[in-house]
C-alpha cells in the first residue's frame, strides 16, 4: 500500500534545504521514495554536489562521519601501496614561485626571540616578547583583578564549593545512606548535605558541612574516615555542635557494621521515648 505524503509541506521544506534523507526520516520512508515523489509531482531534486553545498547537509555528513577511523591513519610507505604510489607522484616535484612565497611568509610572519624585549634579559627561544618576570608585571599592571578587595558572600562561597567538590559521597556515606533508607524507609529523616547543600555556623564562627541531617530534631551524623579525619577531635566537633543548638553522632568507617544500627536508632529516638515507641508499634 502506497503511503500519502503531503507533497505540498514536503516540497517546501525540501526548498528550504532539507536533505532527502533528512525528509524521509520526518515522515517514516525512505530519501529515494521523497526524491521518487518530488520528480512525480515536478520539483527538481538536487545533484550530490549541489547537496553538499547545503549547510543542513554538511552537519549531516558531519555527524555521520563521526566515529569512523580514517583509511590510512597510521599506514606509512612501507605499508600501504596506494600511498607508497602517491608518493611516488610527489617526489621530484618542484614548488610554484606562488607557494614558496607564502611558505617564506608563513615563517617570517613570527620572528623568533632569544632575549626579553623589555628588560634584555635572556630567554628561552620562542615567539614570545617578553620573559616570565615582565610577563607578570604586565599583567598586573594591565589586567588587575576585579574581585581583589572583595568579599564573597557565604552563599557565593557555598556554590563555589559545590562546583569543585561535585557533590560525589565517599564509601562510607553511600553505606550509611542505604542503612538510614533501609531503616527509617519510607520515611526517612535524614537527608544528604554533604555536598554542601547545608552549612552549620558555630559558635566561633566558623561553619561546617554536616552529612545528614534531621532539620525537624536538629540532629546530625557525622561519617568519618580514618585516614582523612585522623585529626579532628570528635569530642571538640560534637561539643561545637551543641553549642550551636544540634546534636552530633559521630561514625567512623571501621564502625559501620551491625552495631551501628542500634547508634543511629538510639540517637534518632532517644531510650526515654521507648514505651511511647512501643505503645505506636
Amino acid at each position: 500500500m502506497t503511503k500519502s505524503l503531503p507533497m505540498t509541506e514536503v516540497a517546501e521544506l525540501y526548498a528550504t534545504g532539507e536533505s532527502l534523507r533528512q525528509l524521509g526520516t520526518c515522515y517514516g520512508v525512505s530519501g529515494d521514495t521523497i526524491g521518487t515523489r518530488l520528480k512525480k509531482a515536478g520539483v527538481k531534486v538536487r545533484s550530490s554536489k549541489e547537496a553538499a553545498t547545503m549547510p543542513n547537509a554538511r552537519r549531516a555528513l558531519s555527524r555521520g562521519r563521526l566515529g569512523i577511523t580514517p583509511w590510512n591513519k597510521g599506514k606509512t610507505v612501507a605499508d600501504d601501496e596506494r600511498i607508497k604510489a602517491y608518493a611516488e607522484t610527489l617526489r621530484g616535484r618542484s614548488l610554484s614561485e606562488e607557494a614558496k612565497k607564502k611558505l617564506s611568509l608563513i615563517h617570517t610572519k613570527h620572528k623568533w626571540y632569544a632575549t626579553c624585549q623589555t628588560c634584555g634579559r635572556a630567554k628561552g627561544n620562542n615567539r614570545r616578547t617578553m620573559c616570565v618576570f615582565c610577563a607578570a608585571k604586565y599583567r598586573v599592571e594591565n589586567y588587575p583583578n576585579s574581585r581583589a578587595g572583595k568579599k564573597l558572600s557565604l552563599d557565593h562561597k557555598m556554590k563555589l564549593l559545590r562546583g569543585l567538590w561535585g557533590g560525589r559521597k565517599t564509601k562510607p556515606e553511600r553505606r550509611i545512606h542505604a542503612l538510614l533508607d533501609f531503616m527509617f524507609s519510607p520515611w526517612n529523616p535524614y537527608s544528604y548535605t554533604g555536598d554542601r547543600k547545608l552549612w552549620v555556623t558555630l559558635e566561633t564562627g566558623r561553619h561546617r558541612n554536616p552529612d545528614f541531617v534531621d532539620l525537624n530534631q536538629k540532629k546530625i551524623i557525622e561519617v568519618f574516615g580514618r585516614y582523612w579525619h585522623k585529626n579532628d577531635d570528635p569530642v571538640k566537633i560534637v561539643r561545637e555542635y551543641q553549642e550551636a543548638g544540634w546534636k552530633c553522632l559521630i561514625i567512623w568507617d571501621d564502625e559501620i557494621n551491625g552495631s551501628v544500627r542500634d547508634r543511629i536508632m538510639e540517637f534518632t529516638y532517644p531510650y526515654e521515648y521507648e514505651e511511647e515507641i512501643q505503645q505506636c508499634t
